[in-house]
């Protein structure tokens, strides 16, 4: 529980406002300073430059923060160097006794509060009035200290730890290739199936009226699916449905070995694999999933590989409909899948089933980093 005293973030930081320069002075050349509209030109820590101003009315600084003030509000990026800023951010300048990092810290604590402030029908803002309200924790200098370098620390650990969970899902994403060729255009000549025809199952959940209870079956939507094919499934996370309207479920339960679809929304096309070590004996996916089970001569491991690869992710895409809240629907299944031996398949499970124990140590330990950051963020924050 935070008891450092709370003051208005104006008191803290100088706050600049983006503001778009005229259209005409936009490039893609490189020529004046980089040019930040929004929340799409952030990385994991500093923004990344996509186009250039030659002639900037908003900058801000090396070493200001970065916050997106248009949808999605408040997203944080550190600048290292200097750039032009567009409407959608805003710059803050820390004021002296003021730790950046432990700004940074700060402000990614209180993101949802800052979201719950925003205005707008269509596309959430916050301006600079806002900005300024929005009440943090500021503890002396040297504790400020302390706390950025132990949550740089323990981020530290939660990155190394991804970059090796990602360098599992590299090597089992080159082997699938090399032993089976790039799908997109098949050189090993494999004959080539309607998806459709090789599912057993396409399966949708559904959710009881009246909203996600407090305790019950686990109910997996598309949040609950990470972009590493696993699944984020901390308990502050987890949705839920109750026994009785689970057992009567007639569609949507999950078992080891199904592939799971995001069928709506921006992640459409996102997959997961349901492996030995999910940790839970009933649960179920809501209605913007999809379920998947293979026939027989196609094993779900190669769906998902397959899913999860360049052409089986822009193949499924291709089903799109709708615009703002659009998505996929069963007839996504029409696409073309090359389909290779089924012992061949086998032998590639095999190989995957030695990675994943890996992967499983692995998640295993993000898990208990991320556990860690988010323990220490709500002591020193909430």
């Amino acid at each position: 529980m935070c008891t450092f005293k709370k003051i208005k973030l104006a008191d803290v930081v100088d706050i600049n406002m983006g503001q778009s320069p005229p259209s005409t002075a936009y490039n893609e050349q490189g020529e004046g300073l980089p040019f930040y509209q929004g929340n799409a030109d952030f990385g994991e820590l500093h923004p990344q430059a996509r186009v250039y101003c030659s002639r900037p009315v908003k900058v801000a600084n090396p070493n200001e923060l970065l916050i997106s003030v248009r949808a999605p509000v408040g997203a944080i990026n550190i600048s290292d160097k200097i750039c032009c800023i567009g409407r959608g951010l805003a710059a803050l300048k820390p004021k002296s006794g003021v730790v950046l990092k432990y700004l940074y810290y700060t402000l990614r604590h209180f993101r949802p509060d800052l979201e719950n402030r925003s205005v707008g029908t269509t596309f959430k803002s916050v301006n600079k009035m806002t900005l300024a309200d929005l009440g943090i924790p500021l503890p002396p200098l040297a504790e400020q200290e302390r706390i950025a370098a132990e949550l740089d620390a323990v981020a530290a650990t939660l990155k190394k730890r991804q970059a090796q969970l990602a360098e599992l899902n590299a090597l089992v994403e080159a082997r699938f290739i090399e032993l089976f060729g790039d799908p997109a255009t098949n050189p090993k000549g494999w004959p080539v199936k309607i998806l459709k025809d090789c599912l057993a199952e396409i399966q949708s959940g559904n959710r009881e009226k009246g909203g996600a209870l407090a305790s019950g079956v686990p109910s997996l939507g598309a949040e609950h699916i990470n972009n590493d094919g696993g699944f984020n499934l901390q308990p502050e996370k987890l949705k839920y449905i109750g026994e009785e309207f689970y057992s009567n479920l007639k569609r949507g339960k999950i078992q080891i070995g199904d592939v799971l679809l995001v069928k709506d929304g921006a992640t459409t096309g996102k997959t997961g694999y349901v492996t030995p070590s999910f940790p839970f004996e009933k649960a179920a996916v809501n209605e913007h999933v999809f379920l998947l089970r293979s026939k027989p001569g196609m094993t779900n491991l190669f769906l998902f590989y397959f899913l999860r690869s360049k052409v089986g992710k822009e193949r499924v895409l291709g089903k799109f409909h709708g615009a703002t809240i659009g998505g996929i629907t069963k007839d996504f299944a029409l696409i073309e899948i090359p389909l290779p031996p089924l012992e061949l398949q086998e032998r590639f499970a095999a190989e995957v089933e030695r990675v994943e124990a890996l992967k499983t140590t692995v998640r295993a330990g993000i898990a208990e980093t991320q556990t860690l950051f988010d323990a220490l963020t709500q002591r020193y924050f909430g």
